[in-house]
C-alpha cells in the first residue's frame, strides 16, 4: 500500500537521521568510530521513542560490510536483510513473549554457535522487564562473559523492574520524549512527501495528542490521512473524530465567564445532543482551562498552548483571573476522576456548568485576607463604612413625659435603656436619673466609678439589638452592641442576697441534695473573692464542704466571678473569735495541753 511505502520512508536508517536523542546519537557513534563497542546495551525510555528503531540502526551499523561505521549503505546483503527483519545473525526477541527461564536457556545454547555471514551477532530483546527473575538470572553469567561476537541490545520502558545486576552489566541509554515543535515538523514532512495540504493548528493538535511519542503521532496522522479530503482541518477532525470542538467550547465558557446559567446549559445540551460523551467534554473542557490558566500566566507559546493565544475567548480571561482559573480546572479533574461512580453524569456536569457561572463570586483564600485585612484597618481607624443603619436618638431629658409612658415598655425602650446603661459604663460615670413622669420612673442603676469598660464587657446576648450612636461624648466611634435587659449585671452591682439566690438555684439544678444542704446554712458572709458558710449542724457542713468544685463552677455559671469556699461550724466560729479576743487563754492552753471549758 501506498501509506506504508511512505511509513518505511519515515523511519530512520542512519544515526544521523535520528531526531531528538542527540545524546544516543554521539555516544553511539564515537564508539563505532573508535570501534570500541560494548558488549550489551539497556535502551529504556518512554514507548515511541525509538529505541528499537535505534537497536536495528546499531545492528546495521556494526554487520555493515563497510562497518563498524555510524552510517551504514543500506545496499549491502547485511543492511537489506537487517531491514527486512530477515537477517540470521540479528534475532529479535519479544520478552513480553518468551518470559520463562526455558527460552534464556536457548539464548545460552544459541551463542555459543557463530554468526553466519556477519561480522557479530545481535540479539535484540524488546520489553525486557517482562522476563522473570529465573530468566535474569540464568541469562546473568552470559551477559557478563559473552563470546566476542555476541551483542546483546534490551529495550525496556520500564528500567526499574530491570534487576540491577543486569544494569550494571549495560551500557545504558534514557530516551528522552519529543517536543511538539519537533513532532509537528516531522509531520509536515511527512505531509509534503504525501502532497497533502494541512492547518497548522491540526498537525499542532496531532504532535500535543501524541505526548512526546513519535509512534503514536505517526499513527494517528495516519488516521486523520484516512478521512481528511483535500485538506487536513483541525475543524474536520473535531467533526469526524466526536470532539467537542474549539469553537463550541470557547462559546460555552464564554456564556459561563458572563454568568448566563441559561445560554450556557442550552450549549451544554447542543454539544451533548451530538453525541459527545461527558467524559469527552471534561476533557477538553480541562484542557481549555489549563490553557487559559497557561495565558493568565503570561505564557503564550504555541507549542505548549496547542493554538495561537488569539483563538482564546476574550470573556473569561478578562472575568477569571488565575486563582478562579486554578480552582475551575480542580474542579474539573476532579469530576471526572469521581464520575465514574456517579447515578448521573450529565446532571454532575450541569451542575459543574452551573458552579463556572458563577466563578466570578467565589472568594479565595487570598480575597477573604484582603477584605478582612481592610475591615480591621477601618473598624481600628474608625472609618467603618459598613451598612449599619444608625438611628440617631432624641435625649431623655429632652422628652416629653407623655412620650416616655408611650415608649415604656415596648423593644425602642428597652433598647434606650440598655445604652444609657452601657454609657455610663463607658465613661466611668454614674448615670444620671431621668425626670419622673405619670407612668413610672425610667429605672436607675447606681454604678461604682472604679468599673469602667476595660474591666466590664457585656456577656453574649440574645434576641434584642441595640443601635449604639456613633460617637459618644468622649468622640471615639463605637461599634452596634446587642443588648439583653435580662443580661447578667457585673458581680459588684448584685447585692449579697442576690448572689445567695443565684448560687443556690444554680447548684439546686444540678445537685438538688447539696442546694438542701447549702439552704441550711445559718450565715452567708461574702469577702472580697471569699465566700464563707458557716453552718449549725456539722453535717451539713461536711456535706457542703465535700462539694466545694461543684459549688465554685455553679458560680461561673450563674454569672458569679470566681472565690473560694470556706465552710465553719457555729461552735468553730465563736471557737476562733474567743481565742482571737484571748490570745493569753490560747496560749496558756497550748503550753498545758489543756482544754477550755465554757462555763
Amino acid at each position: 500500500m501506498e501509506f506504508e511505502v511512505t511509513a518505511i520512508r519515515k523511519r530512520p536508517r542512519t544515526l544521523g537521521e535520528m531526531v531528538g536523542q542527540d545524546f544516543v546519537v554521539a555516544t553511539l557513534g564515537n564508539a563505532l568510530s573508535s570501534d570500541q563497542v560494548a558488549h550489551a546495551y539497556l535502551f529504556s525510555g518512554p514507548r515511541g521513542t525509538g529505541k528499537t528503531s535505534t537497536a536495528r540502526i546499531l545492528a546495521r551499523s556494526l554487520n555493515c560490510e563497510h562497518g563498524p561505521t555510524a552510517n551504514p549503505c543500506g545496499t549491502c546483503p547485511s543492511c537489506v536483510e537487517i531491514t527486512k527483519g530477515s537477517s540470521p545473525d540479528v534475532i529479535e526477541i519479544d520478552g513480553a513473549s518468551n518470559t520463562s527461564v526455558n527460552d534464556v536457556r536457548e539464548i545460552k545454547d544459541e551463542v555459543l554457535y557463530a554468526p553466519q555471514s556477519s561480522p557479530k551477532k545481535i540479539y535484540i530483546i524488546d520489553e525486557v522487564h517482562m522476563l522473570s527473575n529465573s530468566a535474569f538470572n540464568a541469562l546473568l553469567k552470559t551477559i557478563e562473559e559473552p563470546p566476542p561476537y555476541i551483542i546483546f541490545i534490551f529495550a525496556t520502558t520500564e528500567v526499574h523492574k530491570v534487576p540491577a545486576t543486569i544494569r550494571s552489566r549495560c551500557q545504558q541509554f534514557r530516551f528522552r520524549l519529543f517536543s511538539p515543535e519537533l513532532i509537528r515538523d516531522k509531520l509536515v514532512e511527512a505531509s509534503g512527501e504525501m502532497d497533502r495540504e494541512f492547518e497548522n493548528d491540526a498537525l499542532f493538535w496531532i504532535a500535543r495528542e501524541a505526548g512526546g511519542s513519535m509512534r503514536d503521532a505517526y499513527t494517528l496522522f495516519d488516521q486523520v490521512l484516512s478521512f481528511s479530503e483535500e485538506k487536513i482541518t483541525l475543524t474536520e477532525i473535531r467533526e469526524k473524530m466526536g470532539l467537542v470542538g474549539l469553537e463550541s467550547t470557547a462559546e460555552l465558557l464564554d456564556a459561563a465567564s458572563a454568568g448566563n446559567r441559561k445560554r450556557a446549559l442550552e450549549l451544554l445540551d447542543e454539544i451533548l445532543s451530538s453525541g459527545t460523551a461527558v467524559e469527552q467534554v471534561l476533557v477538553e473542557l480541562a484542557d481549555f482551562l489549563r490553557n487559559l490558566t497557561l495565558l493568565a500566566y503570561g505564557i503564550e507559546k504555541e507549542s505548549l498552548l496547542g493554538l495561537s493565544p488569539e483563538r482564546f475567548p476574550e470573556g473569561p480571561r478578562k472575568a477569571w483571573d488565575t486563582g478562579r482559573l486554578e480552582a475551575a480546572a480542580e474542579d474539573a479533574f476532579s469530576l471526572y476522576r469521581d464520575i465514574r461512580y456517579s447515578l448521573n453524569p450529565r446532571y454532575e456536569l450541569e451542575l459543574f456548568i452551573g458552579r463556572l457561572c458563577s466563578l466570578t463570586d467565589r472568594l479565595g483564600p487570598s480575597d477573604v485576607l484582603e477584605r478582612i485585612t481592610i475591615l480591621r484597618n477601618e473598624l481600628q481607624s474608625g472609618d467603618w463604612s459598613g451598612d449599619i443603619e444608625v438611628k440617631k436618638k432624641t435625649p431623655e431629658f429632652e422628652r416629653s413625659a407623655e412620650e416616655l409612658n408611650t415608649a415604656e415598655g415596648t423593644a425602642d425602650y428597652r433598647d434606650q435603656e440598655a445604652e444609657r446603661f452601657f454609657s455610663t459604663f463607658r465613661s466611668g460615670k454614674k448615670s444620671e436619673s431621668p425626670p419622673e413622669t405619670d407612668g413610672g420612673v425610667s429605672p436607675d442603676v447606681n454604678v461604682p466609678a472604679a468599673i469602667s469598660e476595660s474591666s466590664f464587657s457585656p456577656p453574649p446576648l440574645k434576641n434584642l439589638s441595640l443601635s449604639v450612636p456613633d460617637v459618644l461624648e468622649t468622640g471615639e466611634p463605637v461599634c452596634a452592641v446587642p443588648v439583653d435587659i435580662g443580661m447578667n449585671i457585673p458581680d459588684a452591682v448584685l447585692t449579697p442576697e442576690e448572689r445567695q439566690s443565684r448560687l443556690i438555684g444554680e447548684v439546686r439544678r444540678s445537685n438538688l441534695s447539696i442546694g438542701t444542704a447549702l439552704e441550711k446554712a445559718c450565715r452567708w458572709e461574702w469577702t472580697d473573692h471569699t465566700l464563707l458558710l458557716i453552718f449549725n449542724s456539722s453535717y451539713e457542713a461536711s456535706v457542703v464542704k465535700n462539694e466545694v468544685e461543684t459549688l465554685k463552677r455553679a458560680g461561673v455559671s450563674a454569672g458569679l466571678p470566681s472565690f473560694s469556699v470556706d465552710i465553719r461550724t457555729e461552735a468553730l466560729r465563736e471557737e476562733e473569735e474567743e481565742n482571737s479576743e484571748s490570745p493569753r487563754v490560747e496560749l496558756i492552753r497550748q503550753v498545758f495541753r489543756g482544754q477550755i471549758i465554757k462555763g
